[in-house]
């Protein structure tokens, strides 16, 4: 039997336009209107370019040596150390990352 029931528009318009503006973040008078990278603010500034620090194995090695310790603590002792020792290797590795590149961008 075929339904007798309108189709439902989908997302969040609800079959209304909205104007490209809004999608955007702004108001349809242009109040927030992007312009390249400047915002048409009063009072704003041109943000000034993000530095992303370089790819370091220090991360996954600290999720390493938890999931370690959590695994140790539920069979022996042993892998509990190795836990340890990875995880502490870990932190003292990421510091001295998070230190070297500190003074190198100053």
């Amino acid at each position: 039997m075929p339904s007798t029931a309108r189709p439902r528009p989908t997302g969040g318009a609800r079959g209304r336009r909205v104007s490209p503006e809004r999608r955007r973040g702004g108001d349809a008078r242009g109040a927030g209107a992007v312009t390249g990278i400047a915002v048409d603010r009063e009072g704003w500034n041109v943000p000034k370019p993000e530095h992303l620090p370089r790819r370091t194995p220090w991360p996954i090695a600290a999720a390493l040596g938890t999931v370690f310790i959590f695994w140790g603590v539920v069979t022996s002792y042993l892998i509990f150390a190795v836990g340890v020792g990875v995880l502490s290797l870990a932190v003292v590795g990421w510091i001295r990352e998070i230190r070297r590149e500190g003074t190198s961008h100053e």
